[in-house]
């Protein structure tokens, strides 16, 4: 397998997707028949839960959010300031729009989930990943 060296970028695709659910969620609340302050609490939980998504996995401000990936001998996921060492587990999924990698990390019992929209990486790096990763399998 080639190496591989990535960054990743913010998803338009991934942020537009996120506020078409924040719109269908408050006319879902909008339409209910309750109080006007109970409206107005689900209206501020929706707001506030959309406000942490985008910042934290939209924008990939989180702490753990993966900001690119590498393959060399063996992969490491990116993050703000660490590099992890990382092995791919079978149950990820690869799409031409979007692909969802599961990582097993050492001395974790718990798998990291990374997406990968097609707009975050140049259309050839995204290419270039998918054939290389259905090879891997």
């Amino acid at each position: 397998m080639l190496k591989i060296d990535m960054h990743i970028k913010p998803s338009k695709y991934y942020l537009s997707i996120m506020l078409l659910l924040f719109v269908v969620s408050l006319a879902i609340v909008i339409s209910l028949s309750v109080t006007l302050w109970v409206k107005a609490a689900l209206i501020a939980g929706v707001c506030l839960y959309l406000g942490f998504i985008l910042w934290d996995q939209c924008l990939l401000n989180s702490a753990l959010a993966v900001h690119g990936l590498s393959y060399d001998d063996g992969w490491f996921l990116h993050e703000k300031n660490s590099m992890i060492a990382a092995s791919l587990c079978g149950s990820s999924t690869l799409t031409g729009f979007v692909s969802i990698l599961r990582f097993a990390v050492e001395n974790k019992k718990k798998k990291r989930s990374f997406l990968i929209f097609k707009d975050s990486i140049s259309p050839g790096l995204y290419r270039q990943l998918l054939v290389q990763l259905r090879t891997l399998k």
